[in-house]
């Protein structure tokens, strides 16, 4: 039997001001020429994430000693500079550098290969910063197998993940939002069928910074299979933006997911995440 394992996250949105953040960085300082250490002054909300990310990943380097893995980061990893309201950092040069640092604790791990998948363009300078990040990653770790790309199908140890950062709508209703996943894999599965292709083992999405997961059995060349769809929560709080699109909001779910497969199929997932409550609760007598 052999184990391995496919880590998923997304939406860190560096420079938000409720984005994953370390607790410093490294910046260089032009009048000096020099590199510096900078501390970083992190919200509440900041400070949840950071720990939420330091306990998954402590729970990964548990999980995957000595095992076959692939890390793939779904997208936005920094803020961009279109949203304002949101904005802690606007310069593109701080929000890489948070994103960078936010890395850095998974490169470090020398995972098998990592995929970055684009951002949408309104929270990567056009898209520019994912290039930079990519660039930044490829110059310090040269080593790794490292590859940025809008669109990706890779087989990974005999299992086929197609990956890329916008899927479907969280939908507004409760039951809309598990519709909505299942009806897009199913679209996503027939697609393949209709061009002669076995659908891919696994489907991964983020952009709406919920979680969900779907399953759509097919039958192919006389055999029963599934395929799989799952949405990666964000490593984001709630901003300005969010409030005005997402229209029935009461909660953030935040976090890693983890798949493993043996012997190239899927057998577990493991979800590590967090949910808060975004109402206050109150008692008047």
């Amino acid at each position: 039997m052999r184990q391995s394992y496919l880590v998923l996250e997304a939406d860190g949105h560096s420079g938000h001001k409720q984005g994953l953040s370390p607790s410093k960085i490294t910046v260089t300082n032009p009048d000096k020429a020099k590199d510096e250490e900078i501390p970083m002054e992190l919200s509440g909300v900041q400070q949840r994430l950071l720990s939420i990310r330091t306990a998954n990943i402590h729970r990964l380097k548990s999980l995957v000693k000595r095992k076959d893995w692939m890390y793939m980061h779904l997208g936005d990893q920094t803020n961009g500079g279109k949203y304002i309201d949101d904005a802690k950092e606007l310069g593109s040069y701080k929000q890489t550098a948070i994103a960078y640092a936010n890395m850095v604790p998974i490169l470090e791990m020398k995972p098998s290969c990592v995929r970055v998948a684009m951002s949408t363009p309104s929270h990567a300078y056009g898209g520019d910063a994912d290039l930079v990040l990519h660039n930044q990653y490829r110059m310090h770790y040269p080593g790794l197998d490292i590859r940025t790309g809008w669109h990706g199908l890779t087989n990974f140890k005999g299992y086929r993940v197609e990956h890329k950062h916008h899927g479907p709508k969280g939908g507004y209703r409760e039951w809309t939002k598990t519709n909505s996943a299942l009806l897009y894999l199913k679209s996503e599965a027939e697609y393949e069928m209709r061009q002669g292709r076995k659908p891919p083992d696994l489907y991964v999405r983020a952009h709406i910074h919920v979680n969900l997961m779907a399953t759509y059995a097919y039958e192919w060349q006389g055999q029963w299979h599934e395929t799989r769809l799952i949405t990666v929560p964000s490593m984001c709080g709630v901003g300005c933006y969010a409030r005005q699109t997402v229209i029935n909001l009461k909660s953030v779910t935040n976090g890693m997911i983890v798949v493993e497969m043996r012997d190239g199929r899927f057998y577990d997932t493991y979800r590590w995440t967090d949910t808060q409550d975004l109402r206050y609760e109150e008692v008047i007598e």
